[in-house]
């Protein structure tokens, strides 16, 4: 299992964030000029990074080499609310939507999370609700 350390500076659109870590006992910091999200996925040993205001998800090794990013999908009539980890992922982490249309999601509006799959085609199956 690995520490992940999250420091954050500044507010509003001056605000940026860092990250680290220690792997092979040397200390990993990934950082970033905007507010940015992580999820640490330890089957695959990568960690996932949302940056909503730059609209995209990248994903680093734990050695701090980036290994792919990822535009943030847009689904008709929800908006983008972040990752999760979710094992029933192939990568390890899903997509969350909030319906905002009337005619999508379900009666009480959940939360839905979406397979996070590859480069080309970031959104992926249905998986479940997110409570």
């Amino acid at each position: 299992m690995i520490d992940i350390k999250v420091k954050k500076k500044g507010e509003g659109r001056n605000a940026s964030t860092a990250f680290s870590w220690i792997y092979e006992n040397k200390e990993v910091t990934i950082s970033f000029s905007v507010i940015a999200r992580h999820v640490y996925v330890e089957d695959n040993e990568s960690v996932f990074f949302s940056l909503y205001s730059e609209d995209e998800i990248l994903r680093y090794s734990l050695s701090g080499e980036l290994i792919e990013s990822f535009n943030i999908p847009e689904k008709r009539g929800y908006q983008y609310r972040g990752i999760n980890r979710n094992l029933k992922a192939k990568l390890g982490v899903s997509l969350l939507f909030c319906p905002v249309d009337d005619d999508v999601g379900n009666q009480w509006r959940d939360i839905e999370q979406y397979e996070l799959e590859s480069e080309s085609q970031p959104l992926g199956k249905y998986i479940n609700i997110y409570r």
